[in-house]
């Protein structure tokens, strides 16, 4: 999920089963809607950013459900225990560096990097294999590339646009997805080949690692089932973009009494226009290292400032002269922010830039 953007504007793909021309959005609609899925006056459609949002097609009121999605269409890591290979990667001494069983989102990574390699091989094969697995319309919604995160950035770019810290970060994030990939290859090597065959048949972007690793970081919800924590990827749910403060309209849950995932409206919302989420009140460089994307105008969210900076303050006479005693409270206000790790070094005669965590030119695609 991005801002003003999950993924690019479906595009047209030919459905075989009738014979016709359909966008891979329109194929999620009727996907979902086959299997359960509840999808109140709502379109996939451009958004306020040009891009893929959900448009409401009439007014909403507020408290009115607008999604809901049963459990059984969505992905969870729970389904990654069904499958053999992930049993035994989770149970191998070499997944303990990974922590993988109290890991939910790296199972997700691990289940839909299978799960996508079994639907593609089903589609390469007999129409009456076909129903093997019933995702392969969720997949094609889904974004196929993630170049504006910055794990994918190249070095060079990494360096000059974030401070170190941040930079360090996106670096621990290769280094782990990584880890994941060397999982694979070393103690489940067939079925990464079968990944990695399917990848390149179709002409996939990156490997099958980092695009699963880039799906699940930018679009998994956390929800909670009977009590457990699970990372989850929802059909159509997943496509509403962030809008800070006062942007926001709508709000989602996990239901549990209804067994399902549920969108509803917080305030009226006129038809035509754009349903927003928020992602939480995060700086622009934890949106930026997440979802790709910053907020051009960060303080002016109704909830407060989305931006830290860190002031270092010099002063040299304050070790040997009493008298520095007087700015005591002022230089202990400010070295309360020194706490937070991604901030930016600026200096305390100049404020720093309201974006400063992140480079205001990365957009979301």
């Amino acid at each position: 999920m991005r801002l003003e953007g999950c993924a690019r504007v479906g595009t047209w793909v030919e459905d075989e089963r009738e014979g016709r021309m359909a966008t891979t959005d329109d194929l999620l609609l009727e996907y979902v809607r086959a299997h359960g899925a509840k999808i109140s006056g709502l379109a996939i459609s451009a958004g306020t950013g040009g891009e893929r949002g959900l448009i409401t097609e009439k007014h909403m009121l507020p408290s009115e459900t607008v999604i809901f999605v049963p459990i059984g269409m969505i992905m969870t890591d729970a389904d990654a225990m069904q499958l053999p290979a992930i049993r035994n990667l989770v149970d191998h001494a070499a997944a303990a560096a990974l922590h993988l069983q109290r890991r939910p989102e790296l199972l997700l990574m691990l289940f839909i990097i299978l799960d996508r390699t079994l639907a593609d091989e089903a589609d390469d094969t007999a129409n009456e294999l076909r129903q093997h697995t019933s995702r392969r319309p969720h997949y094609a919604s889904l974004p196929q590339s993630y170049p504006e995160i910055p794990m994918e950035w190249p070095d060079a770019a990494l360096d000059a646009l974030l401070p170190p810290a941040r930079a360090a970060k996106v670096r621990a994030q290769r280094a782990e997805r990584d880890e994941v990939r060397a999982l694979l290859q070393t103690n489940a090597p067939a079925e990464y080949a079968r990944a990695q065959r399917a990848w390149a048949r179709h002409h996939r972007w990156a490997d099958p690692v980092t695009w699963a690793y880039a799906t699940v970081r930018s679009r998994a919800f956390k929800i909670s089932v009977e009590g457990v924590a699970r990372a989850a990827l929802v059909p159509v749910a997943d496509m509403a973009n962030h809008a800070p403060g006062l942007g926001v309209n709508a709000e989602w849950e996990y239901d549990g009494s209804r067994g399902g995932f549920r969108v509803q409206t917080v305030r009226p919302v006129a038809a035509g226009s754009e349903l927003f989420y928020s992602y939480g009140h995060k700086p622009n460089g934890e949106l930026l290292l997440h979802y790709g994307f910053t907020l051009p105008t960060p303080n002016a969210n109704a909830d407060g400032p989305l931006d830290d900076a860190l002031l270092i303050l010099d002063f040299p006479a304050a070790a040997t002269e009493p008298a520095a005693a007087t700015i005591a409270p002022t230089a202990a206000t400010a070295t309360t922010t020194a706490t937070e790790p991604d901030a930016v070094p600026t200096t305390a005669t100049a404020p720093a830039p309201a974006a400063a965590t992140a480079p205001a030119a990365a957009t979301a695609p």
